[in-house]
């Protein structure tokens, strides 16, 4: 209800949202995005995965180091969205 809580909320979720929007839209440029992904929907999936939630299930419920969960988390966005040579459409890289 505090209206400038609310304006730096959505301040910061344009910046958060348009970080990641450059992020994908630099992985559609170079032909590497995931078959399967739109620079949108990988946009969309990337802002809820990386969510405040994400981190804090992991470090304050699970346990996790905050190292942990960057590796995980590394790890996760560029198995998810970043295609290699040779990849099939569809085929899921390992």
């Amino acid at each position: 209800t505090d209206p400038d809580a609310a304006r730096h909320w959505q301040t910061a979720m344009y910046w958060r949202y348009e970080t990641n929007r450059a992020l994908i839209g630099r992985l559609a440029d170079e032909g590497v995005l995931a078959p399967g992904w739109t620079v949108d929907t990988a946009t969309d999936m990337l802002l809820a995965l990386i969510s405040n939630s994400v981190t804090e299930t992991l470090i304050v419920d699970r346990g996790w180091t905050p190292q942990q969960v960057g590796d995980h988390m590394a790890r996760l966005l560029h198995s998810t969205f970043v295609t290699r040579p040779g990849d099939q459409p569809g085929q899921v890289s390992r």
